[in-house]
């Protein structure tokens, strides 16, 4: 544009200014299509392609001002009316901007359709250029606005969302600065979790030294302590108190946050209540030692062989009857020990018995103990292959 205005005519001049602006109008239109999440119509492309060609054609022949603009200007102003029309049509932005924006592109586009007619009108070219700069500014601000308040109202939504995930969590959420130790956020789940509201934690950010059961003062002030050097453990478990007497298994899970130059300056942290789990955990401890403690009293020997007769497990006082531990004969066949001339007939037995599941039965044979001499033994077995425990 600068070189056609120092009446630089060459042809390729006014070419490159007619096939920018042209461009710079589809890359718009392209431009807004990708702002409301809309594909773009191929047709554009097409006849874009078109318009180039005829820009070409129509300057390298020397046509009339008004056969090489007017083309070009048509599809420009439908491109800025096309534009116009999105705006006003989309509902993914703001309705008041919007609706300026839109108007502005279409009354931009319907001044691009009168340029050529307009352009050899001397007295209205300063008029038409402050008409196009004007319609240019209002739709550039109006976009800015636009965006900036799409920005902020995605921002305000995401805010809400991830503020109703943290706030209806039943873990505690929390985010403490450092080296300081003071709580940034502490979600509404520390009321249930440790008995106080957050504001208590705001306020006392060491509250939690003053829960923490007396078994684990030591474990847990050796963790305060390393945390704020910046030595950051990210999981444990550990007791409170809650409520009097009453106590509570927690698991805490950390994130650091740190700077540019590896310093820790904030940590993240999920703090859940376990104690249910921490109690099964017991309970099944509870009763794995109270299985133990009465296999090992009893005077038979407890024996769980799997489908390929391998022993799985062996009761403890198997040393005291056969010589053998455990462990001489978990894992190996027990054929192995059973006399030759009653393997047959102990395998047939083995095998009806995988037939008949839920079953019980019972047969003789000599095993052979540590020492090599074999002992007469009752073995008496049941199918326990279809048992959800087993």
């Amino acid at each position: 544009m600068l070189c056609l205005i120092k009446r630089y005519q060459s042809p390729f001049f006014l070419i490159g200014n007619q096939i920018t602006t042209l461009v710079s109008g589809i890359v718009l239109l392209w431009g807004t299509y990708c702002y409301i999440n809309k594909k773009f119509p191929k047709v554009w492309i097409y006849l874009s392609v078109v318009t180039v060609g005829w820009i070409i054609i129509s300057i390298l022949q020397n046509f009339s001002f008004l056969l090489i603009t007017l083309p070009t200007f048509s599809f420009l102003a439908l491109i800025y009316i096309s534009t116009g029309v999105l705006f006003l049509k989309s509902k993914n932005l703001e309705q008041k901007e919007n609706a300026i924006v839109g108007i502005a592109f279409i009354l931009w586009g319907v001044h691009k359709l009168d340029y050529p007619f307009l352009r050899p009108l001397v007295w209205f070219a300063p008029w038409g250029y402050l008409i196009g700069a004007v319609l240019a500014f209002i739709v550039a601000l109006g976009m800015l606005i636009v965006y900036f308040q799409k920005t902020r109202n995605e921002l305000k939504s995401n805010e809400e969302k991830y503020r109703r995930l943290t706030e209806n969590a039943k873990d505690m959420i929390y985010r403490m600065s450092l080296p300081d130790g003071e709580y940034e956020y502490v979600s509404p789940a520390s009321e249930t979790i440790f008995g106080f509201p957050p504001e208590s934690w705001y306020a006392n950010p060491i509250l939690i030294q003053d829960i923490i059961h007396p078994d684990f003062h030591e474990y847990f002030k050796e963790k305060w302590q390393l945390l704020l050097k910046g030595e950051l453990d990210p999981s444990y478990e550990y007791k409170i108190l809650f409520e009097g007497d009453q106590t509570r298994w927690i698991h805490q899970r950390n994130v650091g946050i740190w700077d540019k130059k590896g310093g820790l300056i904030a940590i993240e942290g999920i703090v859940t209540d376990i104690t249910d789990r921490r109690q099964a955990e017991e309970t099944i401890q509870q009763s794995e030692a109270l299985k133990q403690k009465m296999f090992t009293n009893i005077g038979d020997v407890i024996v769980i062989i799997d489908k390929e007769g391998t022993n799985r497990y062996k009761s403890p006082n198997i040393e005291k009857l056969f010589g053998w531990k455990p462990e001489e004969v978990v894992g190996k066949s027990t054929w192995e020990n059973i006399h030759p001339d009653d393997l047959p007939s102990t395998q047939l037995f083995f095998q009806t018995l995988m037939k008949e599941p839920d079953s019980v039965r019972k047969t003789e044979c000599r095993y052979k103990c540590k020492d090599g001499i074999y002992k007469w033994i009752e073995f008496i077995g049941t199918n326990l292959i279809n048992d959800p425990d087993i």
